[in-house]
């Protein structure tokens, strides 16, 4: 399995945007065009991840860098979305996408990689539980204010 993190530079967004408009893809929520892959991708500080298994994209990752106030040289990534085809499902496709973040944090200088996952989303939770984890659960209140 192959992992590569997508910039403009290196990478055709407009045959990763066109596959992302798939019908697997558009069912699990996803219909990203190639105006917005570019301009999330060219901020240093995004992540856009892509898992490619047999010459398809079999799975996708979303993060960004937060720079600390306190001290400029550290930082934390937050993991803002995971996603594998249903297909590729249970066979590593999210492992693989995760240690390639937690290699990104560490070039990064990033003191810690965190995520948000509902209480009942178990395929989320064995994941990140097979990691090195210090659990939050019940001691955080997440609050949303649409603008």
């Amino acid at each position: 399995m192959k992992v590569e993190v997508i910039r403009p530079q290196t990478h055709n967004l407009a045959k990763i945007a066109k596959e992302m408009r798939g019908q697997k893809w558009k069912e699990l929520g996803y219909n990203y065009d190639t105006r917005k892959i570019r301009r999330f991708c060219s901020n240093k500080n995004n992540f856009f991840l892509l898992a490619y298994e047999e010459e398809r994209v079999a799975g996708m990752l979303v993060a960004y860098v937060q720079e600390k106030m306190d001290n400029k040289r550290r930082a934390e990534l937050y993991l803002d979305e995971i996603e594998t085809k249903p297909r590729f499902r249970r066979k590593g496709v999210a492992k693989s996408l995760m240690q390639r973040l937690f290699k990104i944090a560490r070039q990064k200088k990033a003191t810690e990689v965190w995520v948000l996952t509902q209480h009942d989303n178990r395929p989320a939770k064995s994941l990140y539980s097979s990691f090195r984890v210090k659990k939050h659960e019940g001691k955080l209140q997440f609050y949303s204010y649409r603008v």
